[in-house]
């Protein structure tokens, strides 16, 4: 496959390789060395759970009710397959603003308390809306149950067992009990440090009891747990015997761990696989069948805006896109080696309409001037997406993990845990499409002089002699599906100009490395590639099955009993929608929203209007998805 890289020069191959150079889009940079990665889809190594694709993170719930979050939450859930949100001040907001109103009680322990839930149901519709559940995060203490603040300890607990048995019920009673049965109820946030918690552990481990109680009066099999702190630590553990010795329910065990501290540039995706790990050790301890889950990580923990550091500005830039594949795939590695796979791992967060106040007043972006049309497009946010809705390059990397199939399949010759280039492979549940995630990752975040030279080969693909085999090969780098590179190049405007924007809404969109390729393939030979990575970039390699056409590149269902989404050919087909609408969004292979309409037909045909080539198609029906390629011919 030399001809599709080097095809447009007039050296040859060997001349270029003897001369230590490579040709990338417009840019040419030695490489340090070659890097030898063989496939095996023959050999399945289990199944690839989207694990990561279960939750993400949002700061301040109450940012819910913003317009410009919730295009990001739209985005997410759409394009990258997010399915729950999780955020700070559920119960109440931030800072003394009780922004949420839920609890009121007079303090007379003879009293009835009365609830709104005005606000809180109104932010439970806009994820609705959005194609998310919420995480539950349980806090922070409403203004009549305080003791000391808003982020102390309540001053009844008989009242906080009350109210969360209250809480669980309003949820079931509105949004059906096999809907919330799905979501986690996770007591709230970072208990062992001090600007989220001013009591003590004895109290938080009470305030745990008193709210797994209260919750599991209304539905024993409602999924609480804890403690959500800042890492797996003897805090965490601490907790864990708590629970254990005292009998209280709990499903899940949670903690945070961030790949660096935002101190030095560098970020460790290590860091989430050994959590997971020592998570997973801990739960094994406790002798029970719990879901081990990260519900915040990220490059760094200096993401609330303005941080100089390397690791803030990787969120902006495509150096987060080969740290999230590499986390991914080094917490895939200890699966195989025996540990389990995080129910959650969640990335904080989706949208730069971020605060971690919940006053609904703390944005960064929207104090350094961004709005939902303009202004300052990046400051160095945990966010996915811009305040202006751009697709980061990070977002990026999340579609491609979305496109990655069911069933991991053997990928040898990477550097595992060091710097440098790795990768693994995934089959779909038809065995129509192979996809390789190939990545160059290295831990300091700030140079990206190094580059390698990939030399891929795959063997036993799953398809019969004589079958077209459509590859496909994105990237992300820096000059390619990255917005920030434009700005940085624009000079980083503070108000950019409508060029200017036009010009990084142009590169959200993910590209291809290559043109799109096809080969006839025939039973027992290898399909080899040559793929300049250069440092802090990722690719990923589609090779499709082009004539039949129903692969499905990821399918998850949830909360309700599954409509039977369907895609074949160009036919979107739901067997059991029962009322309920079908969503049918079609994109470019780049991802770009080409056509986006609801209906209550069960069969749709999509070649209408639409010229010949290949798109990404994504069905959702009934609180299930299906995201899958469709070809349309002549």
């Amino acid at each position: 496959m030399v001809k599709k890289l080097f095809g447009s020069m007039k050296l040859p191959f060997l001349t270029l390789l003897a001369a230590g150079m490579f040709f990338s889009g417009n840019v040419s940079a030695a490489y340090i060395n070659t890097v030898a990665l063989t496939v095996s889809s023959s050999t399945k190594q289990g199944s690839v759970p989207h694990f990561w694709e279960q939750c993400v993170g949002r700061g301040g719930m109450i940012e819910c009710l913003k317009p410009v979050w919730q295009t990001a939450a739209k985005i997410g859930s759409q394009e990258a397959g997010f399915k729950s949100v999780r955020g700070h001040g559920m119960l109440m907001g931030w800072d003394g603003v009780d922004s949420i109103g839920l609890f009121h009680w007079d303090g007379n322990v003879n009293d009835t308390p009365t609830y709104t839930y005005t606000v809180f149901d109104s932010i439970i519709r806009i994820l609705t809306n959005c194609g998310l559940d919420p995480v539950m995060e349980l806090d922070f203490c409403p203004k009549d149950l305080q003791s000391n603040g808003t982020i102390g300890p309540p001053k009844n607990w008989a009242m906080w067992q009350r109210f969360m048995a209250n809480l669980a019920g309003h949820c079931i009673a509105t949004y059906g009990k096999a809907r919330v049965e799905n979501w986690y109820w996770e007591e709230w946030n970072e208990p062992d440090y001090s600007g989220f918690f001013n009591g003590t552990a004895a109290q938080d481990d009470s305030m745990y009891k008193y709210a797994a109680l209260g919750i599991t009066s209304a539905d024993s099999n409602l999924i609480v747990g804890g403690p959500a702190t800042t890492g797996f630590n003897s805090y965490c553990q601490n907790f864990c015997t708590f629970v254990k010795n005292n009998h209280l329910p709990i499903k899940f065990i949670s903690n945070h761990q961030y790949g660096g501290s935002g101190s030095g540039g560098t970020a460790n995706p290590s860091n989430m696989a050994s959590d997971n790990a020592s998570r997973d050790g801990e739960i094994t301890t406790m002798g029970m069948k719990l879901a081990s889950v990260n519900t915040e990580y990220n490059s760094c923990y200096c993401g609330a805006g303005g941080s100089t550091d390397a690791a803030a500005y990787a969120m902006d830039s495509h150096v987060n896109a080969p740290f999230v594949a590499k986390t991914i795939k080094l917490v895939l590695d200890d699966y195989l080696q025996g540990d389990s796979l995080p129910a959650i791992l969640s990335y904080w967060a989706i949208s730069d309409c971020f605060d971690e106040n919940g006053n609904n007043g703390a944005s960064y972006m929207e104090g350094q001037g961004a709005t939902a049309t303009g202004g300052l497009p990046f400051g160095q946010v945990y966010g996915l997406i811009t305040y202006q809705g751009i697709r980061k390059p990070a977002f990026n990397a999340f579609k491609l993990l979305h496109m990655m199939g069911s069933t991991r399949i053997s990928c040898t010759g990477g550097t595992g845990t060091s710097d440098g280039v790795d990768a693994f492979a995934t089959v779909n549940s038809d065995s129509t499409e192979v996809a390789i995630l190939v990545y160059n990752f290295y831990q300091s975040l700030a140079g990206f002089a190094d580059s390698n030279l990939v030399h891929l080969t795959v063997n036993g693909l799953p398809f019969p002699s004589g079958k077209t085999v459509t590859v496909t090969h994105y990237r992300i780098d820096s000059l390619h599906s990255n917005a920030y590179a434009v700005w940085e190049k624009q000079g980083k405007p503070k108000t950019p100009t409508t060029a200017q924007w036009n010009s990084m809404d142009s590169a959200q969109w993910l590209s291809m490395l290559t043109p799109v390729t096809t080969f006839t393939y025939t039973v027992g030979t290898p399909w080899i590639d040559t793929i300049p990575m250069p440092q802090q970039s990722l690719s990923l390699l589609l090779l499709d099955d082009t004539v039949t056409t129903s692969g499905t590149l990821h399918q998850a269902s949830a909360h309700t009993s599954g409509p039977g989404l369907s895609i074949t050919g160009t036919m979107v087909r739901a067997l059991n929608l029962q009322g309920a609408p079908l969503t049918v969004s079609i994109y470019s292979l780049q991802g770009k929203l080409l056509e986006h309409f609801s209906t209550m037909e069960g069969s749709v045909d999509l070649r209408k209007g639409l010229s010949t080539g290949t798109y990404i198609v994504h069905a959702l029906a009934k609180g299930e998805r299906l995201t899958g390629k469709m070809v349309v011919r002549e």
